[in-house]
Parts: structure tokens; C-alpha cells; sequence
């Protein structure tokens, strides 16, 4: 039988907006814009907001930029 504790995640994997901005260290006015107009992925249930944070996280890397100011994206 498998034990349901050694399979629990500690770390959450889908972020509140305001958990998604702290994530970040951007505003939520940012974040909005970002889910707007530059395809920041996330997920709407009625009126509840939810981020996956590894989508996140890979959104947010394709605008790193590299040394030399070549765009990572």
C-alpha cells in the first residue's frame, strides 16, 4: 500500500494573483497587464484566479536577458 504522506508536496503548485506578485516582486496592476496583454498563463474557476507556478516560472524566464542584451526568448 502506498504511503499518501511520502507523496504530499509541501510546496503549493497553483498561486493566488497577490502569492504570484510576491513570487515575482512585481505589482498587481503588472500582473494583470501581464495576463492580458503578454500571455501570462493561468486558470479562471468562477471567480477564483489560479497560477500554476512551474507555468509561471517558464513564462517569466522567456524574458531574461542574456549577457550581451540578446533576448532569451
Amino acid at each position: 500500500m502506498k504511503d499518501f504522506n511520502s507523496t504530499v508536496t509541501l510546496e503549493k503548485e497553483f498561486l493566488t494573483p497577490d502569492e504570484a506578485c510576491r513570487l515575482l516582486g512585481c505589482s498587481r496592476r503588472s500582473l494583470e497587464y501581464w495576463k492580458k496583454a503578454q500571455g501570462l498563463p493561468f486558470v479562471k474557476i468562477g471567480s477564483f484566479v489560479r497560477i500554476d507556478k512551474a507555468a509561471l516560472l517558464d513564462w517569466f524566464r522567456t524574458f531574461t536577458i542574456k549577457r550581451g542584451g540578446e533576448n532569451n526568448g
